[in-house]
């Protein structure tokens, strides 16, 4: 579709879509609608990214807190056979 026919089928002129930059104000909703895709976009990739960063995160505190549950167990255990001797 050529520039000329998308301005007819929404009845523009060649010289409202061609005025200077001073003339214009504000933002088409063309251009609005691809800032909030793009933002979509980023916003997607960066909740995935940090849920996928918070699962590793709690799997390492997971871990820390099983290897010193496990130290206390022997430490424990450690100390019920000294006393038994």
């Amino acid at each position: 579709m050529s520039a000329k026919s998308f301005l007819m089928a929404f009845n523009l002129d060649m010289k409202q879509a061609t005025s200077s930059p001073s003339n214009q104000r504000g933002f088409t909703l063309i251009q609005v609608m691809l800032i909030l895709g793009l933002l979509g976009v980023v916003l997607t990739v960066a909740t995935s990214a940090y849920l996928k960063h918070q699962s590793k995160h709690y799997v390492k505190e997971a871990l820390v807190e099983a290897g010193q549950a496990r130290r206390n167990y022997q430490g424990l255990g450690q100390g019920l056979r000294k006393e038994n001797r």
